[in-house]
């Protein structure tokens, strides 16, 4: 999946996808405990619902170690 656009918002379940993550109680897990993970941006009263900022997002990604290539 691409990374977000620079200028724009992220909402949970494309941040999940960037970072192959299936569960919301991990990303508040990474939130809680990963110092440089992207903080929410809460919007509207109910429901409570979380945007990323996408800059935010695309650093932390091009932060995470490369995984080697696996051989067959």
């Amino acid at each position: 999946m691409q990374p977000a656009e620079p200028d724009g918002l992220v909402s949970m379940k494309t941040l999940m996808a960037l970072i192959s993550v299936n569960s919301r109680a991990t990303v508040y897990k990474y939130i809680e405990e990963v110092p440089d993970f992207p903080q929410p941006c809460k919007f509207g009263v109910r429901r409570g619902r979380v945007r990323f900022k996408a800059s935010d997002v695309n650093r932390y990604i091009e932060s995470l170690p490369t995984r080697p290539k696996r051989r067959k």
